[in-house]
């Protein structure tokens, strides 16, 4: 599995899957007209910070 390093604390740790969360990008008016994009992340073991792993996309079924 790959590492992730907090932008915080700089520590690299390695990510649970069952601690991974969605969170959503608010960029206020222009939103409408962009999106809104998605991200997944993990909390820092250590420091306890929000760290994106990647722009989560939609399923097209």
């Amino acid at each position: 599995m790959e590492k992730i390093k907090c932008k915080v604390c700089k520590t690299w740790f390695i990510p649970d899957k069952e601690q991974r969360y969605t969170v959503k990008e608010n960029d206020g008016l222009s939103s409408l007209t962009k999106g809104v994009r998605t991200f997944d992340a993990f909390d820092c073991p250590v420091c306890g910070c929000q760290c994106l792993a990647g722009i989560r996309l939609d399923r097209k079924e």
